[in-house]
């Protein structure tokens, strides 16, 4: 007797559901398809994170480089007297 109205629900949620994804730019009819772009998303969401760690120790090996130089050359200009 309730099969009805569930039926009736069920096809009100599905459509919802189909033109919400719809608007989101989602194609609900080729499931396969979207979880390859899901995929390939999580491929570059991942490779961007593993180059942006890489680049901050880079740039930090650059500074710390930087420094210890700049201290060597103060220190060896303090004791020859010649800054330039």
């Amino acid at each position: 007797m309730n099969t009805e109205p569930q039926q009736l629900d069920r096809a009100l949620i599905k459509a919802t559901v189909e033109e919400t994804f719809l608007l989101l730019g989602v194609d609900v009819t080729d499931p396969l398809e979207n979880q390859k772009d899901f995929a390939y998303l999580r491929f570059l969401r991942e490779n961007s994170e593993k180059w942006g760690i890489k680049t901050k120790l880079i740039l930090f090996a650059a500074t710390c480089t930087f420094i210890v130089s700049v201290l060597v050359w103060v220190v060896k200009a303090a004791f020859t007297g010649e800054w330039w």
